[in-house]
């Protein structure tokens, strides 16, 4: 059996929120479009977000990147800050390095200022 890479992996769970979102996009290896599955997929495990503290202090619940789910972490986090008292989100995220990380922000309600 082929070991696959960390990387592989982690590349290819990047690419399943794109993927989702598409409008039947073409296949990047022959352009045709990718057919609508008629199978749908049983749920084989649901994950509890666990509450933690980042940064300076900001208050969030995390989904993925916590110890459920380790073969991701730390490459791979999903992060939800929902509060509406300004002390769980102002002490903000210092200067640190991310080494590669990309950071999506996807705003449900509201605005980022």
């Amino acid at each position: 059996m082929a070991q696959v890479s960390r990387r592989r992996v982690l590349l290819g769970a990047a690419a399943v929120p794109l993927w989702a979102c598409r409008d039947r996009a073409p296949t990047p290896s022959t352009g045709a479009p990718l057919p609508e599955s008629s199978e749908a997929r049983a749920v084989t495990r649901v994950v509890a977000a666990v509450g933690t503290r980042e940064g300076a202090g900001v208050k969030l619940v995390r989904t993925i990147g916590s110890r459920e789910l380790s073969m991701v972490d730390p490459f791979l986090l999903l992060d939800e800050m929902r509060s509406s008292d300004p002390r769980d989100y102002e002490p903000g995220f210092p200067r640190h390095p991310h080494r590669g990380f990309e950071t999506v922000t996807y705003v449900i309600a509201g605005a980022v200022e």
